[in-house]
This record gives C-alpha cells, structure tokens and sequence, in this order.
C-alpha cells in the first residue's frame, strides 16, 4: 500500500512537472490532468481560451488572441473522464473556468475549483482534437462569440465551430 502511494506521487508530480505525459497514464485508471494545454478555438484561428490578465477570482475568461501567456495555458482534469474542470493555479490557489448564474444571466469567470458544480463542464469529443465544453450545470456550451471579448454560454450545438476547442499541448 505504501509502495502504490510512493509510485502515485512520483508519476502526479512527473506529470504536473510535464516529464510525463498523461497518454502514459492511459489505461491505469487514475484521474489525471491533461497539463499544460492552449485551448484554441475552432472557429477563431489563433485565438485561444484566456484568463483575463491571469486574473483571480471573479476575473473574466476570454477568447484573446494567442500570445503564449501562462493566463491561456490550462489543465483539463481528469482527463479522459467526465465531467471536467479546466482550471489554473493562480497564486498557488486552484481556479477554474466556471458557469456562474449573474443577475439572471450565466456568465463565464474564474472561481475556486471547490466552489461546487458551476466548476464542472462535461467534455464532448466532437472530432479528432475537438471538444465542446457543456456546462453541468446550465447545460449552455462555452462558446467564442467576438474576438478577444468575454466568453458566452450560448445553446449548444455540436457541429458549431465557435463553441469547438482544439487541445494544443504547451511545452
């Protein structure tokens, strides 16, 4: 039991660290993240998901053009498994993209992981590196609406390239 403890620790930090890839993992039954991905929008080439100015809690999520900032680098955990969470660590604190009911709209912003359900997205595959992200709880999908402006929760429709994210891994 120790030694399987041991051997858990060694491959979650090989994997945070990036020595490992979670591809390894597959099969292995553990949750792991996929660290160390852009989320690149389909319908918006070379615009990515973004942390607004690497923000805190209550920050907006974007759709901002790319420019390898550690504010548009994410971990989607656990990977391979739903639902999701894509979150940062921000000032050593966990926060994710987040489905928060505002004056009787959802709005998409940054909030601690453990802040319940409007943490959780479920991850849709809808080709070979694309994925639609549905909201657990308001069942509206993450969807780039204007170029490097807020993200919206719109209705969902699969086959709609601007609710569609493409995992680029960041090195």
């Amino acid at each position: 039991m120790l030694m399987k403890k041991a051997a858990r620790a060694v491959m979650t930090a090989a994997v945070s660290l990036g020595v490992l890839t979670t591809g390894a993992l597959a099969g292995s039954g553990q949750a792991v993240a996929q660290s160390g991905v852009a989320l690149k929008n389909i319908g918006m080439e070379g615009y990515v998901l973004d942390n607004d100015r690497g923000g805190s809690t209550d920050s907006s999520v974007l759709v901002y053009q790319r420019n390898g900032g550690t504010n548009q680098t994410w971990n989607v955990t656990p990977a391979g498994r739903n639902p999701v969470q894509i979150q940062q660590n921000i000032g050593g604190e966990a926060l994710c993209v987040s489905a928060v009911p505002t004056s009787g709209i959802v709005e998409v912003s940054m909030q601690r992981c453990d802040n319940g359900g409007v943490t959780y997205w479920i991850e849709v595959k809808v080709g070979d590196n694309a994925y639609v992200y549905r909201s657990r709880t308001h069942g509206g999908c993450l969807t780039a609406a204007r170029k490097n402006a807020a993200v919206e929760l719109t209705e969902c429709d699969y086959s709609e390239q601007y609710q569609q994210w493409e995992k680029d891994h960041v090195v």
